[in-house]
């Protein structure tokens, strides 16, 4: 299902290395998104990368036909939500460390195998 919503890029195994992270994505593929919060508040490791996963979680399930209008409109409001979060995150690490905070960006995330980065 990850890979049919997010492309072939997704590598992420689910079970392999991160509950925290494993509990997040299904909390999303769920649309729970008070327990999806609740998980990415935990997944301290790649808070930003997670949260950007995220929004791009719910906004390719509410573009899927089937989605019904009014949990569209839910997910993307949730979408909005985790890329404010990741904008905070990326913020509070420009206050405490101005370049390491750029390179972060333009470090590949590790979930993607295409080399993408926050930026992308």
């Amino acid at each position: 299902l990850y890979r049919d919503l997010l492309g072939e890029g997704f590598r992420y195994h689910i079970g392999c290395s991160n509950p925290h992270l494993d509990l997040l994505l299904w909390s999303v593929i769920m649309n729970r998104q008070e327990l999806a919060l609740l998980f990415w508040n935990a997944h301290a490791r790649n808070s930003m990368q997670a949260a950007l996963t995220c929004a791009l979680l719910y906004r390719k399930m509410a573009a899927r036909a089937e989605v019904e209008p009014v949990i569209q409109k839910r997910m993307i409001e949730s979408s909005r939500e985790f890329e404010k979060h990741a904008v905070g995150v990326q913020q509070a690490a420009m206050e405490a460390d101005m370049l390491q905070a750029l390179e972060a960006v333009e470090f590949p995330l590790d979930l993607w195998s295409t080399g993408a980065t926050a930026v992308d």
